[in-house]
């Protein structure tokens, strides 16, 4: 288990080899509370005075990987969350998790899917530079939300291995970033939006 604080991380060592073994069988782990509640009056007040811009995510030969509402990575929110995700306990620990030395930093952002034509998700591998190593998405969603479901899948057979939904702020899924790996986040439904800080974990100092 891995635990974010304000103040430091706490860490299961039981729970972390359970999420290596999960993570080789199902190239996914799951921490219930990777954000514990200390943080979210933090985030969630920096969240609700952050605008969301419209943004399109293509492919080389420009089809559609996603289209979403998400927010500057200049934001405050954006460097915060990035701080915390960027401590040297988090780094050490996802290294331990995945088996992946090589990882030395996370980049992510705010984004939003609403129940609208301008939010949707296209299978796609994250793969689009070498950099790129392990995916993490963090629900940020003050309301159940319907629909939305992280889904990740062999791309020649089309096996699905693992579906994930959050019910709960801070609950978060670690993901592989593989050649013959990839996923989605299904269409929401109904009035609530799905609200995550989602990312990479890479191979290059980002974070100073």
């Amino acid at each position: 288990m891995i635990s974010i604080e304000r103040a430091k991380v706490i860490l299961d060592e039981v729970k972390l080899e359970n999420h290596r073994l999960q993570f080789k069988e199902q190239h996914v782990f799951i921490c219930p509370k990777l954000f514990s509640d200390s943080l979210h009056p933090i985030i969630s007040n920096k969240l609700n005075s952050s605008p969301y811009i419209q943004k399109i995510d293509k492919k080389e030969d420009g089809s559609i990987i996603s289209q979403e509402y998400s927010i500057s990575s200049e934001a405050i929110i954006t460097q915060i969350i990035n701080f915390y995700l960027n401590q040297n306990a988090v780094i050490e620990a996802v290294k331990k998790i995945s088996n992946n030395p090589k990882i030395k930093s996370f980049k992510g952002r705010v984004y939003k899917f609403e129940a609208d034509e301008f939010s949707f998700d296209n299978w796609h591998d994250d793969r689009t530079d070498n950099s790129r190593l392990l995916g993490l998405s963090i629900n940020l969603s003050e309301a159940p939300y319907d629909g939305g479901e992280f889904q990740i899948r062999n791309k020649e057979n089309k096996q699905v291995y693992t579906k994930v939904k959050h019910q709960h702020w801070g609950s978060a899924h670690f993901f592989r970033i593989h050649p013959m790996l990839e996923h989605v986040v299904t269409k929401i439904k109904g009035n609530s939006p799905r609200i995550a800080f989602a990312g990479w974990f890479m191979n290059d100092p980002f974070f100073k």
